[in-house]
């Protein structure tokens, strides 16, 4: 009978253990998965932020550069693809559209600025 009571506290400390391992394996996962989010929304902010900048960055430059300068223009960023789309309907004005978007990252700015033609 003792044996049998050796055996029994046995198995019920191997129980124990494993149930505490995969308790605990399940917590850091869910830690880690946290930590993941979090630095992909950090990195999510700071493509904003860089758009943002970039965005008034182009706002200045389609303002004060000719045509031929604005249809030229590239950015320096790799990361981050731009287009400028122009309209003219009016003879007085000149639109350009402009989309900024990260490449692979859900992050987008589309803009439009009014320019006033210099013919």
């Amino acid at each position: 009978m003792p044996r049998m009571v050796y055996q029994m506290k046995q198995s019920f400390i191997l129980f124990t253990t494993i149930c505490f391992i995969v308790l605990l394996s399940f917590y850091m996962i869910n830690i880690f998965q946290n930590k993941l989010f979090l630095s992909n929304i950090v990195k999510l902010k700071y493509y904003n932020l860089q758009l943002k900048v970039y965005k008034q960055d182009l706002i200045n430059y389609i303002k004060t550069h000719t045509k031929q300068e604005i249809e030229n223009f590239k950015l320096n960023d790799n990361r981050i693809d731009l287009k400028i789309i122009e309209e003219t309907k009016t003879k007085k004005f000149i639109k350009y559209y402009v989309v900024l978007d990260v490449i692979d990252e859900p992050v987008r700015d589309v803009f439009y600025i009014k320019k006033a033609r210099r013919d």
